[in-house]
């Protein structure tokens, strides 16, 4: 029901320019941090913004590291390819916090497509 984007902290600002401009409205959530707004437009379509910066070893992102691997697979929007997060990491995204349904369906879903083991957490759901 929504889309994550992350883009370089460097360029924050003007996807925010971008996204308002295309009518969307930031709608704080629980979970809204300086790296991670909701935003919403009048059709109920909802962008996960995300801000990293790239550092020496990998790829900061809400106080972690992670791999610089993390954005090196690729995937689609309609017919335009785009670099996206590897479904390695997709999958190390979904652990930690409150998972509802829709995690469960995108987590067994990666697994099952890309041959990953399953998370312990989510085993119960098989």
């Amino acid at each position: 029901n929504d889309i994550d984007l992350f883009v370089e902290k460097k360029d924050y600002g003007k996807a925010i320019s971008v996204i308002t401009w295309k009518g969307y409205r930031e709608v704080v959530m629980d979970y809204t941090t300086d790296s991670h707004t909701v935003w919403k437009d009048d059709n109920g379509r909802i962008i996960d913004l995300h801000c990293f910066e790239y550092v020496e070893d990998g790829i900061l992102y809400d106080g972690y590291t992670f791999p610089s691997e993390t954005f090196s697979g690729k995937g689609n929007i309609g017919n335009i390819e785009v670099t996206c997060i590897n479904p390695e990491a997709q999958v190390q995204f979904h652990l930690g916090y409150e998972y509802d349904e829709n995690d469960v369906h995108d987590v067994l879903l990666l697994c099952r497509t890309f041959n990953l083991e399953i998370p312990e957490q989510y085993k119960t759901h098989i």
